[in-house]
């Protein structure tokens, strides 16, 4: 069964999309990951519940995430960059683009 339009969390929605926007569309930086952690993201992060409770990959990547931030030490900024770099700016041709990417999904 779906949520009718009118029900839906535009709130959370609304503040999901400005952080995918930021980590989309900007190149990663100490004070990014710093405001991620500061602001605990991973523990705020909506449930978006699925029919009969909330959604398994939604619920593994919010792990995923927290992990990764509670994990996070300064040495790491260098590794997350050139993941971010291969990913979206490549050797030759960009794999793909953050625009592109967000929009596709």
């Amino acid at each position: 069964m779906n949520t009718p339009f009118t029900q839906l969390p535009f709130e959370e929605y609304q503040g999901v999309a400005r952080i995918l926007f930021h980590l989309l569309s900007r190149y990663p930086d100490a004070e990014l990951i710093s405001g991620l952690i500061a602001n605990d993201v991973a523990g705020s992060w909506p449930d978006f519940a699925a029919q009969g409770g909330i959604r398994a990959a939604n619920l593994a990547g919010r792990e995923a995430l927290g992990q990764y931030l509670a994990s996070w030490h300064d040495d790491a900024l260098i590794e997350l960059q050139l993941d971010y770099g291969q990913l979206f700016l490549g050797r030759v041709n960009p794999r793909q683009s953050p625009r592109a990417r967000c929009i596709s999904g």
